[in-house]
């Protein structure tokens, strides 16, 4: 319908832009607030999650394909089985060796640990990238896997390492990046303001309506809450697909 009312930009484009949430925007805004291990955290996560790992599957399978939609969905499930079998390894497979060696680098220059959180993450984005995956994908397997090895009090120290990396370095430069590549004069006329109303009230809708599948469990003022939080959006699931928008 946006489309056909006149929008330069392809109705698939649109579709994905308002069907993503911003999880990475979210997630230190609820762990500061002390929101992660609530009702409304679990209900924002889950959506947040949904938000992110559907459009990423979309562009990765119909949009960014070099094989073909049939093909990529095959690449897709084995890379699936990849990741599975990651996270198997990591649940089952803890030697005790392995794991003293782990803990005795973690306050060492060593951090053996953090290297290999690392070293799994550039493996699983380098095999996402070679069949044809947009590499968030790999980041977000990666943060899976990783996640599920450390979840264990032993493994807390190691996970503050990584959040210290995300939040206080990697963050920082993904925000000032997309500051600097902002198009400000173009929001600031006329008929960019009015597409920037249409469309957040868009999000509103989009992302927000499934807030109300929690309405009984969380009460009308948390479920408002998820509401405004599923409909946060930025230009990260827009960047692979060139900047069309």
């Amino acid at each position: 319908m946006l489309q056909q009312a006149g929008l330069d930009a392809e109705w698939w484009l649109i579709g994905v832009a308002l069907a993503t949430t911003a999880l990475g925007t979210l997630v230190p805004i609820l762990s500061d607030a002390g929101l992660l291990a609530t009702p409304l955290g679990s209900a924002i996560l889950g959506t947040g999650v949904a938000g992110e790992f559907w459009p990423i599957i979309f562009i990765s399978v119909f949009l960014t394909s070099a094989y073909g939609a049939a093909r990529e969905v095959l690449l897709l499930l084995a890379f699936g089985v990849v990741v599975l079998l990651a996270a198997r390894i990591a649940l089952r497979a803890r030697p005790p060796r392995v794991l003293r060696v782990l803990q005795e680098t973690v306050h060492t220059t060593g951090q053996a640990a953090v290297r290999t959180a690392i070293f799994l993450l550039a493996f699983l984005v380098l095999i996402a990238s070679d069949a044809g995956f947009e590499f968030v994908l790999g980041a977000f397997a990666a943060g899976l896997v990783v996640g599920l090895a450390l979840d264990s009090p032993e493994g807390e120290i190691v996970r503050m390492r990584l959040e210290g990396i995300g939040f206080g370095f990697l963050i920082p430069i993904y925000f000032v990046v997309t500051g600097m590549t902002f198009d400000l004069d173009s929001l600031l006329t006329a008929t960019g303001l009015a597409l920037a109303g249409l469309f957040l009230a868009l999000l509103l809708v989009t992302r927000g309506a499934s807030a109300l599948l929690w309405l009984r469990q969380l009460g009308r003022r948390e479920t408002g809450g998820l509401a405004l939080c599923a409909a946060t959006g930025s230009t990260e699931p827009l960047a692979p697909l060139g900047g069309e928008v």
